[in-house]
């Protein structure tokens, strides 16, 4: 193999490394919240992204307040944080916060 082709290969797998390790493959894969990871557990009509505020969602999700995040195994790279996204957009207005009033 001559050194051109053996840079090429070098090259062309540091890229899938970088690709993958920062998540770069997955923003394409567009988040279909009804059928995401939250849905193995929760039925679609148990919860509206709008029934919490960003604050509420953040804590749920970004600080891992929900137990059951720590166990769930992401189906790709940046899942959560695409999740996450989608939650804090379509999140409810202010309100009063804090777990006991919750709705």
């Amino acid at each position: 193999m001559t050194s051109i082709k053996k840079a090429a290969h070098i090259v062309i797998f540091l890229t899938l490394v970088l690709l993958f390790s920062t998540g770069a493959w997955a923003e394409n894969k567009k988040i279909d919240f009804e059928h995401s990871v939250c849905f193995r557990c929760h039925q679609t009509d148990d919860f509206k992204p709008s029934d919490k505020t960003e604050q509420q969602w953040r804590m749920l999700i970004e600080k891992n307040g929900h137990d059951i995040l720590k166990k769930i195994v992401w189906e790709f790279p940046g899942q959560k944080e695409q999740i996450l996204d989608y939650l804090v957009k379509h999140a409810g207005g202010s309100g009063a916060e804090g777990i006991g009033v919750w709705h």
